[in-house]
């Protein structure tokens, strides 16, 4: 009997882990931001012109980690960029506004295109 009160124990905590890793993405609101990143970065297989990356096979912790370092690269008091790379500036320009529950959102929907 002690065994199956454990397994059941288990089994709920289990299912408290999942449901709010489950709900720990707002997938709407990662779609309604990341049309801003569709507009230079592809989603599709083929790259879009101007040299831009594209998305297609990007993980969440790769999307997640970029920009988080985009936004690192910009100062927000002085309004500058501490980069020499003007893609890199642009980026963190663009980052910059995104709380990280936002770049969460973001990175968790283009991961899963």
């Amino acid at each position: 009997m002690r065994g199956y009160k454990l397994l059941l124990c288990g089994l709920s905590a289990l299912g408290v882990l999942i449901g709010s890793e489950a709900q720990a993405y707002d997938l709407n609101n990662g779609r309604l931001l990341a049309s801003n990143c569709t507009q230079c970065h592809s989603t599709n297989v083929l790259p879009k012109s101007g040299g831009y990356d594209s998305l297609v096979g990007e993980s969440y912790n790769e999307i997640y980690g970029e920009l988080r370092e985009f936004k690192q690269k910009f100062n927000t008091v002085t309004k500058t960029c501490t980069e020499n790379d003007p893609k890199e500036c642009l980026m963190g320009v663009h980052a910059m506004p995104y709380t990280d529950q936002e770049m969460r959102d973001i990175a968790w929907y283009l991961s899963q295109r």
